[in-house]
């Protein structure tokens, strides 16, 4: 099984490479409110450190409420391969995007599965077939709740069941 492993909040270039050295994945840059902030030049000068010698490495832009334009220019600015979005970003939202989107739920404490699902089933246009399934950690208890996680984006689907290694 491929695991994919995401550092996140890295700020400078030494950082990016170690975590790529340490097996890392995916990289990833917060262009959001948070002390972990970067502008997209110093990103671009962490990515392009990385991927000099860890060229297969995905680096991810997190975002937070940003409007189409400032999700494409920083991205673009960047160079990051892949986008996070958080707080229920729209379909139609990411269906302009140019890059991949990895769509960010947080449900509330208590919420069932199922807004989870629905979120990511109007995001997707219900097309289930692009979803990776997860099992709850409480499997254990009998309790075999499913999970969807969605990937998508630029008006494409990419299936997170292949780049998780679950398929």
């Amino acid at each position: 099984m491929n695991l994919i492993i995401k550092i996140c909040g890295l700020r400078e270039p030494e950082h990016a490479l170690a975590a790529a050295e340490a097996g890392a994945t995916h990289i990833g840059y917060n262009f959001t409110s948070s002390r972990r902030r970067v502008d997209a030049g110093t990103a671009r000068r962490c990515i392009e450190f990385a991927k000099a010698d860890f060229p297969e490495i995905k680096a991810v832009g997190l975002f937070v409420d940003a409007d189409f334009d400032e999700i494409e220019s920083t991205s673009q600015a960047a160079g990051v391969d892949m986008i996070q979005l958080h707080n229920q970003p729209s379909a139609e939202l990411i269906s302009r995007l140019s890059l991949p989107v990895l769509p960010v739920m947080r449900s509330a404490p208590g919420e069932h599965v199922s807004s989870v699902i629905e979120y990511f089933d109007s995001v997707i246009g219900g097309s289930s077939s692009c979803l990776a399934r997860c099992i709850s950690p409480d499997v254990s208890r009998g309790n075999r709740t499913a999970c969807r996680l969605g990937s998508c984006g630029g008006g494409r689907i990419i299936s997170s069941d292949r780049a998780c290694g679950w398929a």
